[in-house]
C-alpha cells in the first residue's frame, strides 16, 4: 500500500474532480475507469495521502480471506481442513494481495462475489430445510437481504461481477431442475435474482452502455489465461515455467471438482461455471480486445476454493499423497511470497525517484522532459510533480508535437516487460541520450521507467547506440525504495498538464 499509485489509480483520482455530488458517479464520469464504489472512496479521500485511497480495498481483501475460510469449512467431509487451506491460500495469493492493495474496484468485486455466494448457500440450505419457524437460526433470515445487497455491491464494484452472477443463477437453475419441485423453479429464481438483475439492467441503461473504453495494451487471450494460472500457483509471468505451473494449477482445480462430484456435491458445477465458462464466455461474446489477469480475479478466488478441497482430499489419502500435497502447498506459498516481496520492493512504478533525481543533473532552472507516451506520463506528472522535491526548479513537460529539433534535455521511457533491462544509450532523431536512472516494477499494475539525459554536444554518439530499448543489457541498475507522500505543496507545472 505504501508504493506509488499507478496510472489507473491516478486516473481515478483525476476524474473524481469532475464530481459535484455522489450521484454524479452515474452520469458525470461515463468511462470504464469509473468503478463506482472505489471512485466514491477516492472522492471522499481525495485530499488525503494516497495510501488512504487503498485502505477500503485492503479491508475488503481481509474480509475476503475470512469468507474463504468459512466457505471451505462448509464442505461436509473435510470441514476445518479445507477451510484453513482455502483461507491460507487466499491470504498468501499474490493476485489477491496485489489487487487488495490498490485503489481499484477488483478487491471490492471479489469480496462481494464471495459474500453473495456464501449468502446464496445459506438461502439454498434454508429452502431445502424449509425452515421458517423459530427453530431456524434467525441470522439466516438476513441472507434474503444480504444476498441481493451483495450482488448490487458487486455490480457497483466492477462489471466482472456479472460472470459470478450468471454462474450463481445457472447453478441454482440446475439445482431446482434436479431437486425440484418444478413449481418452485420460477418463484425461487425470481426471488433470488430478479431484484439484483433489475438493478444491473438499470445500471446498464443509465451509465454502463455509455462508458468509454480508454484503451490499453492488447495481449492474446491464451497468454493472459496462462499468466493468470501461473501467478495463481506462484509461477513466473511468462516463459516455459508459466506453462508448467499453469498446467499444475489447472490439474489441482480439476481434482477439486472431481472430489466434489464424487461426494455428490453439486458445487462443482458452480465452480466450473464461475472459473471457466462464464468469464471466458463473456470475453468472447463481448469481443473484448483488452484483457488482463485482473479480469479473472473472481475466477481465481473460486479456483483456490476448489484447489483447497483437492489438497484436503490428498492429505487424507495416505503418506505419499500427503507429502505431495504438502510440497505443493509449500511451493505455491513460496512462489506467491516471492512475488509479494517484489511488489513491496519495487511497487507499481517510481515517478517520485525519477523526478527527484533530475535536479542534480539539470544546470538550468527549467526541467524539460519528453516521454514515449504523452497520455500516460502527463497524467502521472500531473499528480506527482506537486509531491516531488525539485529544488525550486520548474517542470516543463514537452509533448510530441512540441519537441524541438535538438530534442529535450530529458527523456522518459516505460515498459510493461518485468524482465526489461534498458540500454545505456538511446539515439532518437540523431540526438544521443544516456541512461540516468532505471526504476523497475513488480508486474501486473504499472510499468518500469527508464530516465535518459541528453548527452552534451561535442561528445559524439556512442557506438552501438539504439533507437528501441531492450537490445542491450543494463550494466548497473539504480533501485530506489518505496516513495512516501509529502503533502501537495504548490509547484509551477507547465506544458499543458491541465488544472
Amino acid at each position: 500500500m505504501d508504493g506509488e499509485l499507478w496510472l489507473d489509480e491516478v486516473w481515478t483520482w483525476d476524474i473524481t474532480h469532475k464530481l459535484t455530488w455522489p450521484g454524479g458517479l452515474f452520469y458525470q464520469l461515463q468511462e470504464e475507469n469509473n468503478h463506482y464504489v472505489n471512485t466514491l472512496m477516492v472522492w471522499l479521500l481525495r485530499d488525503q495521502p494516497w495510501r488512504w485511497y487503498r485502505i477500503p480495498a485492503m479491508c475488503c481483501g481481509l474480509a475476503t480471506v475470512a469468507i474463504a475460510w468459512k466457505l471451505g469449512r462448509a464442505h461436509s467431509r473435510f470441514g476445518d481442513q479445507a477451510g484453513w487451506l482455502a483461507g491460507t491460500l487466499t491470504a498468501t495469493s499474490y493476485l489477491m494481495v496485489h489487487y487488495s492493495s490498490e485503489a481499484r474496484g477488483y478487491a471490492y468485486a471479489v469480496f462481494f462475489a464471495a459474500l453473495a455466494y456464501q449468502q446464496l448457500q445459506v438461502l439454498e440450505s434454508r429452502r431445502l430445510f424449509r425452515g421458517d419457524g423459530p427453530t431456524f437460526p434467525r441470522y439466516r433470515r438476513l441472507s434474503s437481504w444480504l444476498f441481493p445487497a451483495a450482488c448490487c455491491g458487486g455490480f457497483l464494484s466492477h462489471p466482472i461481477f456479472l460472470a459470478c452472477f450468471g454462474a450463481m443463477a445457472f447453478w441454482v437453475f440446475l439445482r431446482l431442475k434436479r431437486l425440484g419441485p418444478a413449481e418452485e423453479m420460477m418463484p425461487t429464481l425470481l426471488r433470488y435474482f430478479f431484484p439484483p438483475g433489475l438493478f444491473f439492467v438499470l445500471l446498464l441503461l443509465v451509465d454502463l452502455r455509455h462508458a468509454v473504453n480508454g484503451g490499453g495494451d492488447q495481449f492474446p487471450l491464451w497468454q493472459v489465461v496462462i499468466e493468470t494460472l501461473s501467478l495463481t500457483g506462484g509461477g513466473p509471468f511468462g516463459g516455459c515455467g508459466a506453462f508448467v505451473v499453469a498446467g499444475l494449477v489447472a490439474g489441482a482445480f480439476v481434482h477439486g471438482l472431481r472430489v466434489l462430484a464424487r461426494a455428490n456435491d453439486d458445487r462443482w458445477v458452480f465452480h466450473l461455471l464461475v472459473v471457466v465458462l462464464m468469464p471466458l464466455g463473456l470475453i468472447v461474446v463481448l469481443q473484448r480486445a483488452e484483457v488482463y489477469p485482473r479480469y479473472f480475479l473472481i475466477a481465481v478466488f473460486f479456483l483456490i476454493q476448489a484447489a483447497a478441497i483437492g489438497l484436503a482430499d490428498l492429505m487424507r489419502r495416505g503418506s505419499a499423497p500427503l507429502v505431495l500435497a504438502t510440497i505443493s502447498l509449500t511451493a505455491v506459498m513460496w512462489g506467491n511470497g516471492r512475488h509479494i516481496v517484489q511488489l513491496a520492493q519495487f511497487g507499481r512504478g517510481g515517478y517520485l525517484p525519477v523526478l527527484e533525481s533530475i535536479p542534480s543533473g539539470e544546470p538550468s532552472g527549467v526541467i524539460q522532459l519528453r516521454s514515449d507516451s504523452d497520455f500516460r506520463n502527463r497524467l502521472m506528472f500531473k499528480y506527482y510533480v506537486p509531491l516531488a522535491s525539485l529544488n525550486g526548479k520548474t517542470f516543463h513537460y514537452v509533448t510530441r508535437e512540441q519537441v524541438p529539433a535538438g530534442g529535450t534535455a530529458w527523456l522518459l521511457t516505460h515498459t510493461l516487460d518485468v524482465r526489461w533491462q534498458p540500454p545505456q544509450t538511446l539515439t532518437v532523431q540523431r540526438v544521443v541520450y544516456d541512461l540516468w536512472l532505471f526504476r523497475p516494477y513488480a508486474g501486473l499494475s504499472g510499468w518500469g521507467l527508464a530516465l535518459y539525459r541528453r548527452r552534451p554536444t561535442g561528445m559524439g554518439s556512442a557506438p552501438g547506440a539504439v533507437n528501441q530499448p531492450g537490445n542491450r543489457p543494463l550494466a548497473i541498475g539504480v533501485m530506489c525504495g518505496p516513495a512516501r507522500p509529502r503533502g501537495r505543496p504548490g509547484v509551477n507545472i507547465t506544458g499543458g498538464l491541465g488544472p
